[in-house]
């Protein structure tokens, strides 16, 4: 696998998620080629009783980050990994905060497809917030 530059570029979206907010991490390298995806679990609930994600999705997150970035790196069409992730299925663990929001594979694609696109304006669901 290619080695990582030293320095990387990238922007990071805040998603909220069915278990609660995520931060999706997209890096480029100096030439604009898509590098490295990290993936950051948040905290569920109000100001006064915060607790933190279920330890397995913070795991299960940064392995799917882990996973993206070893197959850009060995240049997998990214629009492959893209349909892998939103053909994940919902979890399971039983704290499923926001029923309506994205799971954690559909904010890693959408993370992606934004990266991808020529406009980089993709149509965002309403659960999306973005930081730069």
């Amino acid at each position: 696998m290619p080695k990582r530059p030293e320095v990387l570029e990238g922007d990071t979206i805040e998603v909220k998620t069915k278990c609660g907010k995520i931060y999706v991490t997209v890096n480029h390298n100096e030439s604009g080629a898509l590098d490295e995806v990290l993936i950051r679990t948040g905290i569920i609930g109000d100001s006064d009783k915060k607790i933190n994600m279920n330890p397995c999705c913070k795991y299960f997150t940064e392995l799917l980050g882990k996973l993206a970035t070893h197959h850009i790196r060995n240049k997998l069409e990214t629009n492959r990994i893209v349909k892998q992730c939103e053909s994940t299925t919902d979890c399971i663990v039983g704290i499923c905060k926001y029923p309506d929001a994205m799971n954690c594979g559909d904010a890693i694609a959408y993370a992606l497809r934004k990266y991808i696109s020529e406009e980089k304006e993709l149509t965002k669901p309403d659960n999306i917030v973005e930081n730069k």
